[in-house]
């Protein structure tokens, strides 16, 4: 018996059944069967390993096998997992050969398994001759990459399902691709639809008060969209557009009817998942802090070793998940081939390595990745483009002594950015200054900013690993926001906060503050320890006294000359987008009669805005505009950063609400003033201060409540003996709120109060 032409046409008749090979001619498929040979497992028995060079493809003829892929990049290779199951006619190992490179997985038999073995040099001459061979071979990575995609989000959405109901469902699911820019659905159309995004971004925009469109939130890989309208049976209440080119499985609603009444579960766990939206609507916490997956990494100007910087992030986002950097070198180290990473369009090897790094997007929590060097009129290579083109958020790295000018790519990013962040798709930008190690503050921030369209900016000074874990948080959507109220003398409380969470290692990344808490936000977004805080409020308010600084009241009742020089001695010319952390305080501009958000210019006046407690203290005037206390509108700014953090923390010193009388009139002034405020007291009134500060925070009350509702962590240290103007004990003050921050956060624990942040 020939066993050798049995062999041969046993692939052959394998090969003419396999959808593989169903638009091959047959003389190419009995060639290409000629060419091959048959191997046989054992039971349990390895094809081949994760990491292994890829030198052939295999078609199972019988048997089948298990993939199993490493648990991440960092784990040894016997800690796997399966991921997939290979049947008769079906092709293995053909991803490797496509792109180049190493065996991402390792296959193992189940039961005695036959195959028949490609070798990688036949391979590579058949589909150079048949292009429909490798359209065929990507095809089918494609469909087991898609299917192994939605069953690991199919299990993370209903569970583990029986094989029928899984059956059912994927069956029904219909696969959707679009465009960067291109609408899923648009707010008032029929919601006849939910859908969950495989891969890539999408953004949802809603009305604002002008009639325009704003950003509401983001999307990302693995989240589920659209399905509150699908089971409400009411029209979309948001358009939803593609920030890039976007991945999304589809049920229509009849379908998922028709499944629900056959399998509950699932409607029991889209009703789920609809609540928990609908909860953290309505805590405010909705996930516009979404992590990316992809993040574009842009060198600006002269910036050295971009990938030492890179790295030093990867260590720190190590509790938060796998990351992963690719650059043209890495690329090449993994796969093979040292040109893969600028493979164009016309390259067959473009759409391979397109799934090469889908692959990775979806096995990592953030990938990086970092682009060539493009100088002024030059074209961004292949690979730049690429990177562009799968970005969620772009990273600028700047070295900040060099000139702050953009050139080169950054020059042709921020001219596409421009066009597509008007309809709401343009990927956010983050501008990373770091500085050197001996750096006391950063200078001239503006001079990076102005000529940039960023989103946010980060400063980090060089071996700062605590700056380097914030940056992490911030990227990640873990950041951590403290929310500072006004309080007057009250408000120096807020530094024993601050110590207390200093001293448990809990961190803070960004800082709002209004009024008292403006003014020690500032100091600490500056960087100053607690200590250093607590200093240089004694010299600011009792030793440089501005209070008692009385004039013609034709303004108010301090001249405010005094407290001018101590706000501009205690900030200098610093900017707010100078400082280390993020901050923002508010003012009340009655000439527009609105808030005001001070997230950058001069910090100094500011500060003085934010403090400028109506009829005691002379307003700032801004560009003609005149500003008073920030209390008056917001006494407790946490609303600023609630949809910029993960976790807000609160710190309220507000003097309990409401003065009331106990008499019918108020007794002479005269009187009053010469006998002190223990007279006032005994005759049942309120003095001056105590009605004017009333009257000033009365407004902004129920707005700073709902802020205490929304917040994550909440201290309100008990004050019963400070007040507005007291700044005589100001240790005793800062000692009490540490006391109470201190109790708070033992009784909680870090871990409670960090939660999402600190791992």
């Amino acid at each position: 018996m020939d066993h050798g032409n049995i062999g041969k046409r046993r692939i052959s008749e394998t090969l003419r059944t396999s959808t593989i090979f169903a638009d091959i001619e047959g003389a190419v498929v009995e060639s290409l069967a000629g060419r091959m040979g048959e191997v046989r497992l054992a039971d349990g028995q390895d094809l081949f390993q994760a990491g292994d060079s890829a030198d052939a493809m295999y078609v199972v003829l019988s048997g089948a096998l298990h993939v199993l892929a490493p648990k991440s990049e960092s784990d040894d290779f016997e800690a796997a997992r399966r991921v997939g199951r290979v049947m008769p006619g079906e092709p293995v190992g053909e991803m490797a050969l496509l792109v180049g490179g190493f065996r991402s997985a390792t296959v193992r038999a189940v039961g005695t398994t036959l195959l028949a073995r490609l070798p990688a040099g036949t391979f590579d001459e058949a589909v150079a001759k048949h292009p429909p061979l490798r359209a065929a071979l990507e095809a089918e990575v494609l469909r087991r990459m898609r299917h192994n995609q939605i069953g690991k989000l199919i299990r993370r959405y209903f569970g583990t399902l029986e094989d029928e109901t899984w059956r059912a469902l994927e069956d029904r699911l219909k696969w959707q691709q679009l465009e960067p820019g291109e609408m899923l659905f648009d707010q008032g159309a029929p919601g006849d639809s939910l859908y969950i995004l495989v891969s890539g971004q999408l953004r949802i925009l809603g009305s604002n008060q002008d009639g325009g469109l704003q950003a509401i939130a983001t999307v990302t890989a693995g989240e589920m969209v659209g399905e509150m309208a699908v089971l409400r049976d009411q029209p979309r209440s948001a358009r939803v557009v593609a920030t890039h080119a976007s991945t999304l499985v589809r049920l229509t609603r009849v379908d998922f009817d028709h499944l629900s009444r056959r399998h509950p579960q699932l409607a029991l766990s889209v009703g789920r998942l609809v609540v928990e939206r609908l909860d953290r609507a309505q805590q405010g916490n909705g996930n516009q802090t979404a992590a990316p997956r992809a993040v574009c990494v842009i060198r600006a100007g002269r910036l050295a070793a971009p990938k030492v910087f890179l790295l030093q992030l990867q260590k720190a986002l190590r509790s938060h998940g796998d990351s992963l950097l690719l650059d043209p070198g890495e690329i090449g180290r993994r796969l093979g081939r040292e040109t893969l990473a600028h493979a164009g369009p016309g390259d067959p090897a473009h759409t391979g390595l397109g799934l090469w790094l889908e692959q990775q997007e979806s096995r990592h929590e953030l990938v990086f990745y970092l682009t060539d060097p493009c100088d002024a009129g030059e074209q961004p290579s292949a690979w730049t483009q690429r990177c562009l083109e799968r970005a969620d958020e772009i990273l600028v790295l700047a070295d900040s002594e060099d000139d702050p000018e953009p050139k080169g790519l950054e020059t042709l990013l921020y001219q596409e950015l421009s066009a597509r962040r008007q309809s709401g798709v343009a990927p956010r930008v983050h501008l990373v200054l770091l500085h050197a190690q001996e750096t006391t503050l950063p200078h001239h921030s503006d001079r990076w900013l102005e000529p940039r369209s960023v989103d946010t900016h980060h400063h980090l000074r060089s071996g700062c690993p605590r700056q380097m874990a914030s940056l992490a948080r911030r990227l990640t959507g873990r950041s951590i926001g403290l929310a500072l109220s006004g309080g007057g003398a009250r408000g120096i409380a807020h530094i024993g906060v601050i110590r207390a969470l200093e001293e448990a290692g809990v961190p803070v990344d960004l800082v709002a503050g209004t009024s008292m808490g403006g003014v020690v936000g500032a100091l600490y977004a500056r960087g100053m320890a607690p200590a250093d805080i607590l200093a240089q409020a004694e010299w600011a308010f009792v030793q440089s006294n501005p209070w008692r600084e009385y004039t013609l009241p034709a303004f108010s009742l301090l001249r405010s000359k005094r407290l001018d020089y101590v706000s501009r001695k205690t900030y200098g010319d610093l900017l707010i987008e100078d400082l280390w952390r993020p901050f923002c305080c508010v003012s009340t501009n009655i000439s527009r009669q609105q808030l005001t958000v001070h997230e950058s210019g001069s910090l100094w006046r500011a500060v003085r805005a934010t403090g400028a407690i109506p009829g005691l203290v002379t307003p700032v005037i801004n560009n003609g505009e005149i500003h008073v206390d920030g209390g008056v509108l917001n006494n407790l700014p946490g609303d600023l950063l609630r949809p910029r953090v993960a976790r807000l923390l609160t710190s309220d010193v507000r003097a309990p609400r409401g003065v009331s009388a106990t008499r019918d009139d108020f007794p002479s002034p005269w009187v009053s003033l010469l006998r002190g405020k223990q007279y006032r007291k005994q005759r049942g009134v309120p003095g001056m201060m105590e009605i004017l500060m009333d009257s000033v925070l009365a407004a902004s009350h129920q707005a700073a409540d709902r802020t205490l509702a929304d917040a994550d962590i909440r201290f309100t240290p008990p004050l019963a003996d400070a007040t507005t103007l007291g700044f005589r004990d100001l240790a005793g003050i800062e000692q009490h709120g540490y006391d109470y921050a201190r109790g708070i956060i033992d009784a909680l624990g870090v871990a409670t109060i960090c939660r999402v942040a600190v791992q």
